[in-house]
């Protein structure tokens, strides 16, 4: 089963990196007609965007992937806020399956002490937690979302906590991405 779940995992990531390859190939060398095709049904970019940034957290993918991904179809507000409410969504249903991953046993198991710091952290200051450990690059921030699951946290909080910490966050990437982009292709 683990075999299956990696091998899905990998097969998405996959995906997703042909995607975003194809997209900068398309946008450097056929830009016009490119994006008169992409932006001629624009929802539907969005759409397939959305479904996939909503379904992601299942496989633990960084949404910074996709964000980097959507930057080279989409307009950067749209892609913002299209983002913004995919990851609280993702983060949702994370929360709400956390029981079914059956993470929890291994990590506690294996990092009890570790686990019991984590657990009086929440239950001191959710948002705070939830905002840092978003902001913090080297750990997922659906990790978070799973751990608020396990640990039955104030949903609210958590939403409170990944939209501050992911709103910042995307915004950053989002709009420093694409002055990036303004240069390197002057559009």
């Amino acid at each position: 089963m683990s075999i299956f779940k990696n091998n899905l995992k990998l097969k998405f990531l996959f995906l997703w990196i042909v995607i975003i390859v194809l997209g900068v190939y398309y946008k450097s060398t056929l830009f016009n007609s490119y994006s008169a095709t992409m932006f001629s049904v624009p929802a539907l970019g969005f759409i397939i965007y959305f479904i996939l940034s909503c379904l992601r957290g299942f496989t633990l993918i960084p949404a910074t992937y996709f964000v980097l991904g959507g930057l080279v179809f989409f307009p950067p507000r749209s892609l913002f806020v299209v983002s913004l409410i995919a990851v609280l969504i993702s983060s949702l249903l994370i929360y709400y399956f956390a029981d079914s991953f059956r993470f929890y046993k291994y990590f506690e198991k294996r990092y009890f002490e570790q686990a019991a710091k984590i657990k009086s952290r929440f239950e001191q200051a959710e948002v705070p937690v939830v905002i840092g450990w978003i902001l913090f690059p080297v750990v997922p921030a659906d990790l978070v979302c799973y751990v608020c699951g396990i640990l039955k946290a104030d949903k609210k909080k958590m939403l409170i906590g990944v939209f501050v910490g992911e709103g910042i966050y995307f915004a950053l990437l989002i709009f420093a991405g694409s002055q990036i982009i303004k240069v390197f292709y002057g559009k």
